[in-house]
């Protein structure tokens, strides 16, 4: 509490009095800090202003000024006044400091104006304190010690006796927020004028309307997730509007109150708020894009209408003025907002929400690419990974990222496709829905396709049609069959999206909305059911590929199985899975160090079946042997010829699978390297 007493407040004047001539006696000694105009009169009502600094009035008429300053405190305590000397607490560290800080309160009437101004010519630290309170009548000296707890508003009012009204930054804001509004159409124009013959320094879609016709914004949202413009859409142009520009226009100076350091910037930052309709969106958006420099502001503002402007200034900063009410007080719209948060989860949810609406655009937008692009939109392979056996359990969906091609079903009942075909990438880089989802590295951005897997379903009355078009050619056009399939998903192969796993039950219920029974692959253990699957190879058709190799679960042994037949399987195997036309988990393209394992591992199963077989042999010439010398050589000489000339005809077999498939191997690895040429795989 500043004042020692029961009472504090009894002899506040005759305090003040005491402390304004103990510094009259030495003002010398006292040392201005600081001037400022913190109030003035107009027609005989005094307002002081309680905000900060950049927010103070200019003076006129009649006006308050406070001078902050500091002023020995041996003046205090050692006043001759015990009352002055008893009405302040000082702490030890204040005495020990020798100085203190007060605020000195004082009238300045116009007659005496300029002279209490004229020695602000110097630095103010250098002011004379004698020379400038001469001309001013001093109203109340504040004591600013540690103790000082009650508003400066109290004293102003009980102690100088000053009848005034007290405006605060709140107050300040409003009265803000109605010049703005008063002039903004004024403001609009203006500030057109002055950004005309300039360019923009960037333009950002903020918002725009939805099929309901409210316009959603979205605030502090990071660049690469603001919205994309379509319907009508609000966009944000910044330009540099020049200081002295500001200070030459009536107008913008009014709405603009530069500080000292502003007016000697070269530039002030202005955002100008317009509504593109979307009659003219694709227009602006030329605009924007074709220029190689960024755009001149009169080629771009003719596409658009300005709503209102917003000065980035210390005033506007302090005030405290939001985009919202920039956008809906100022700009008259009716919109809703969005904040962005730095929430991780928001995030997912945010970036979730881009993949879907590129899946849908992407599928909604396929049949009239296929049509357009017929020569380049072709399809590669197909494939059936889902059918519906039983209508009351539903569509079954084999995921091909799980299951080998041959576990996978045959088309029944409404089923679902795998298509692997390829997509202009131009399409993408052209498509803002697909862009910002797909990053493309350099390789990709200059190769002609990316390649790409949609899935499909494929209605029961539509599946013998769509099996007759895709065995009438090896490549037959996109077009022919997309007609007769409801597109759920679209998958674009790109090197970012490889870094990556790919969940494809996810992509199928998230994005394509998929009603049906995602089977995990736990199955694959168990012997299949032989109505859903495939048990013979499929030579006819190069698009529906649905051969499948001999069951895992065979109950024939693998031992007592010939070496030859095994030989001719294995060789079948490597024939198909390099000629097939199929698409599965197993179709992505090998590298090379992936095909010399693979041609490792073949041939180290090929020895092993080559000593197996030895063995076997080497076991029934020891059987015959034995019975030889039970019952006679004749017979037994003539069965261990046999086995020998057997084992000779299966060793000569079998080094001829060995080069084989070693062609075979060397042949997939070729198709592979061409096939990657071909299918922009990268």
């Amino acid at each position: 509490m500043p004042f020692n007493s029961e009472n504090p407040f009894a002899d506040k004047r005759e305090v003040s009095d005491l402390l304004c001539s103990a510094i009259n006696l030495v003002p010398e000694q006292v040392k201005i800090l600081d001037i400022d105009c913190v109030g003035y009169t107009d027609q005989g009502q005094l307002t002081i202003f309680l905000c900060s600094k950049n927010l103070l009035p200019a003076p006129k008429n009649t006006s308050l000024f406070r001078i902050s300053a500091t002023i020995p405190v041996d003046i205090i305590v050692n006043s001759d006044s015990k009352q002055l000397s008893d009405a302040f607490i000082f702490e030890e560290s204040e005495k020990k400091d020798g100085y203190v800080i007060c605020k000195i309160y004082c009238m300045v009437n116009e007659e005496n104006f300029f002279r209490f101004t004229k020695p602000w010519g110097v630095d103010i630290p250098a002011i004379p304190y004698q020379d400038v309170i001469k001309h001013s009548t001093i109203k109340y000296i504040h004591l600013t010690t540690k103790d000082t707890s009650h508003p400066i508003e109290y004293y102003l009012v009980d102690v100088a006796g000053l009848n005034a009204i007290f405006k605060r930054n709140s107050d300040l804001h409003k009265e803000k927020m109605q010049q703005l509004m008063a002039i903004n159409n004024g403001l609009c124009n203006e500030i057109c004028t002055q950004s005309s013959g300039r360019q923009v320094s960037f333009i950002r879609c903020i918002g725009n309307t939805g099929n309901d016709g409210v316009l959603r914004v979205q605030l502090q949202c990071p660049i690469d997730l603001l919205p994309i413009p379509k319907n009508n859409s609000l966009f944000i142009i910044r330009m540099k509007i020049s200081s002295h520009a500001i200070l030459a226009s009536e107008l913008l100076a009014s709405a603009a109150r530069l500080t000292e350091s502003e007016k000697l910037s070269p530039y002030i930052k202005c955002d100008i708020y317009c509504i593109v309709e979307k009659r003219a969106l694709g227009k602006f958006v030329d605009e924007c894009h074709d220029a190689q420099e960024k755009p001149y502001f009169e080629d771009i503002i003719q596409h658009c209408s300005v709503k209102c402007v917003k000065l980035h200034t210390q005033e506007m900063h302090t005030l405290q003025i939001t985009e919202e009410e920039i956008i809906n007080s100022i700009g008259s719209y009716n919109a809703e907002f969005e904040y962005f948060t730095n929430d991780p989860r928001r995030l997912i949810d945010k970036l979730e929400e881009f993949e879907v609406t590129a899946n849908n655009t992407l599928c909604k937008i396929l049949p009239t690419l296929c049509a357009l692009y017929k020569k380049d939109m072709v399809v590669k392979k197909a494939r059936c990974i889902g059918n519906t056996i039983d209508p009351s359990k539903g569509l079954v969906i084999y995921p091909a990222s799980i299951y080998p091609k041959n576990l996978l079903p045959h088309p029944q009942g409404t089923s679902l496709f795998l298509i692997r075909s390829r997509l202009l990438t131009n399409v993408v880089l052209n498509t803002p829905e697909l862009c910002r989802v797909h990053y493309l590295d350099e390789k990709e951005t200059l190769s002609k396709y990316l390649l790409c897997d949609i899935y499909c379903l494929v209605y029961e009355k539509d599946i013998i049609t769509f099996k007759n078009l895709c065995e009438k050619t090896k490549h037959i056009p996109l077009v022919d069959i997309i007609h007769i399939c409801d597109i759920k998903c679209v998958r674009v192969h790109t090197k970012g999206s490889s870094k990556f796993p790919f969940d494809e039950a996810r992509m199928l219920q998230h994005f394509g909305k998929i009603v049906g029974n995602i089977l995990t692959g736990e199955e694959l253990q168990s012997p299949t059911d032989s109505g859903s699957h495939s048990s013979t190879v499929s030579e006819s058709s190069p698009a529906i590929s649905q051969d499948d190799d001999s069951s895992p679960c065979s109950s024939t042994s693998k031992k007592h199985r010939p070496i030859k037949s095994r030989l001719l399987q294995i060789r079948k195997q490597f024939r198909e899975s390099s000629s097939s036309a199929s698409v599965s988990s197993e179709d992505d393209l090998s590298t090379k160090e992936e095909v010399t394992q693979k041609r490792h591992q073949l041939l180290l199963k090929l020895e092993e079946l080559k000593k197996e077989r030895e063995q076997e042999e080497k076991e029934e010439i020891e059987k015959i042997t034995k019975k030889q010398n039970e019952d006679g050589e004749g017979e037994g000489g003539a069965e261990i010829e046999k086995i020998i000339k057997e084992q000779e005809q299966d060793e000569e077999e079998g080094g001829e699978g060995i080069a084989a498939l070693t062609t075979i191997l060397s042949d997939q690895q070729i198709s592979q390297s061409s096939s990657e040429e071909e299918l922009c795989i990268l």
